[in-house]
């Protein structure tokens, strides 16, 4: 019942988006911004259906999002490729191509440039709408291109229809295969409630209780915990949006990172249980994986055995491993899952050089914010920049298209709001 009611909410979606494209006029590369986001989130929603229906040994998703990706960069002009703040990105995706192609990971090697191609021109079309257009209209569009998952999450959740877990608990996540991917789009989701220019108090207060409700029934404990800058910023900037709020959002993140470990277990239940046994006995837990017991294997989802797996799997890797890695998409030894840790993921798929190349790319982006003249979107830029480096202590954005998506929505308004005072009519930047 839940799949065929999503399948009737799917072109009620796009009836809304193609009312929202209306505002872009005959702009056609503004539209395709939007189209190639809600398309992903259209073939998501087709649930075992594009996952497992195979086209030339693609599933829908997966073909769909290469021809979505093809398209864009083919129909976008060569001079959005060359601005300089996108440059830290092409080395990050020419590292990944020579490990990939070192370690003969060469199935894996075309999701990832793909992946990347896709993230490439999210960003750069969003930036450029953001230079065409007005600011509110924009990022109106987007809020409801993600209409499409937040209704499906909506309608699981009516029709009690959860996704269960191994350990018995309910997920309600649409027709979405696991809460973290879904989270991730929340993630998204968030972030645009957070730069929106809303009018009234009320009406963000009432979407921010909302999009908090939406992260608790989907049951992710990693990003619900990754979402806390965003929510203390919405919070600040709706009750006091003017007066000191980078240093009120600077002291309040701090406790918030003091006490969450004591005080979110209690708030949220059992499901955060776990992360009291990580911080008071931490330094037990650190092992090579061979000497986990059977309980330890448990804690935390396993989250620290595959930890250890990839650490320990970089630390006895050759030479070359150690500083390129073992190529995109490969797992540590007797796993088939991904670290569920984005910085061990880099460092075990790409070596040391990957993982100081992504702090350096990433680094340079909130330079970028800081140094920007301030504007009322500037402080969500740097929460959303803090949640995803607290997202990536649990979990994965940089391999799948729903964390690019996020990562693309931040870039793409770093980039403007650090340039905004020289862009041209045409979305790039005077030179």
């Amino acid at each position: 019942m839940l799949q065929a009611a999503i399948y009737l909410l799917i072109p009620a979606s796009l009836a809304l988006l193609s009312v929202q494209l209306r505002n872009f006029g005959t702009d056609r590369l503004s539209k395709l911004a939007m189209i190639i986001i809600w398309g992903r989130f259209a073939l998501s929603s087709l649930g075992e259906v594009g996952v497992k229906t195979s086209v030339a040994g693609f599933s829908l998703v997966a073909l769909g999002t290469i021809i979505m990706t093809a398209v864009c960069i083919l129909a976008m002009p060569m001079r959005m490729f060359r601005v300089s703040w996108i440059l830290p990105f092409y080395a990050i995706i020419a590292l990944g191509a020579l490990s990939g192609f070192l370690n003969g990971q060469y199935v894996e090697l075309v999701s990832f440039v793909v992946t990347w191609c896709y993230f490439l021109a999210c960003a750069l079309l969003l930036f450029r709408a953001y230079g065409l257009h007005d600011f509110r209209v924009v990022v109106g569009c987007l809020l409801s291109v993600f209409s499409l998952p937040l209704a499906g999450q909506a309608l699981s959740f009516a029709l009690r229809a959860p996704k269960v877990g191994p350990d018995g608990s309910f997920s309600y996540i649409g027709v979405y295969g696991h809460e973290a991917v879904f989270a991730l789009v929340l993630m998204g989701a968030l972030f645009l409630v957070a730069i929106y220019p809303w009018q009234r108090r009320r009406d963000v207060l009432g979407v921010l209780l909302l999009m908090v409700a939406s992260f608790l029934i989907a049951n992710y404990r990693t990003m619900i915990i990754a979402a806390l800058p965003l929510i203390t910023v919405i919070v600040i900037q709706a009750t006091q949006p003017k007066r000191h709020a980078l240093r009120k959002f600077a002291v309040i993140a701090l406790v918030l990172l003091l006490v969450a470990p004591e005080v979110v277990p209690r708030l949220v239940g059992d499901r955060f249980d776990e992360i009291g046994t990580l911080t008071s006995s931490s330094s037990e837990l650190i092992k090579p994986p061979e000497e986990y017991t059977a309980r330890e294997k448990d804690i935390l989802s396993a989250r620290l055995y595959i930890w250890a797996s990839h650490l320990y799997g970089t630390t006895r890797a050759s030479p070359v491993q150690l500083l390129i890695g073992h190529g995109p998409d490969v797992r540590a030894p007797d796993l088939t899952v991904h670290a569920h840790n984005e910085f061990l993921r880099i460092l075990f798929e790409f070596g040391f050089v990957g993982l100081c190349l992504w702090f350096g790319v990433f680094a340079f982006q909130v330079s970028l914010v800081l140094r920007a003249r301030e504007c009322p979107a500037r402080l969500p830029v740097l929460a959303g920049y803090a949640s995803v480096f607290l997202g990536s202590l649990g979990t994965a954005f940089f391999n799948r298209p729903e964390g690019m998506i996020f990562v693309a929505l931040l870039c793409s308004v770093t980039w403007f709001i650090a340039n905004r005072d020289r862009v041209q009519g045409n979305g790039t930047p005077q030179r």
